[in-house]
């Protein structure tokens, strides 16, 4: 529960509206803050500019559709992606990465659905957000590139509907 430091914070947030760059430095440190950098320049090449949302919350877009998810704590970096479906390219470092980051419910919003059970690549898993399936949380350079690799998975199912 946001305290009253974080309520007038995230009032001034939706006034400025900070980008996220503004953002890191003051919640991030060491190789954790480095990562988000490196992310953030990569994300800025593929023209994927993180858009403010809510407080310390960014949202990365692709023809107006949400790709992913970027929100900064104190020392946390989560990057999470909603996706119940992986129809795209993938290797078993994916595959892995992807299992080991899915996201358990704990009912985050007021309509929530509940935990789901998916099948992912395979296995039975239980008790998955169904807002956001997949979370990375403090993620490192190697990890970020799955992070980038299924980013191009969303691309791609957007693409697929659009």
């Amino acid at each position: 529960m946001p305290n009253k430091n974080n309520n007038t914070l995230a009032q001034e947030q939706m006034k400025i509206k900070p980008k996220i760059e503004e953002i890191i430095p003051e919640f991030l440190d060491g190789e954790l803050k480095e990562a988000a950098f490196e992310f953030i320049a990569y994300l800025k090449l593929k023209k994927h500019t993180p858009r403010y949302s809510s407080f310390n919350s960014w949202k990365v877009s692709y023809k107006s559709k949400m790709l992913f998810y970027i929100k900064i704590e104190k020392n946390i970096l989560s990057i999470a992606f909603h996706l119940e479906k992986f129809n795209c390219e993938h290797n078993e470092a994916l595959i892995k990465a992807i299992q080991d980051n899915l996201s358990p419910c704990n009912a985050c919003l007021k309509a929530c659905r509940k935990g789901m059970e998916l099948i992912v690549f395979g296995k039975k898993f239980t008790n998955i957000c169904h807002y956001w399936t997949i979370k990375f949380v403090n993620p490192n350079i190697n990890t970020l590139e799955h992070v980038k690799e299924l980013m191009e998975c969303r691309k791609g199912i957007i693409n697929a509907v659009s």
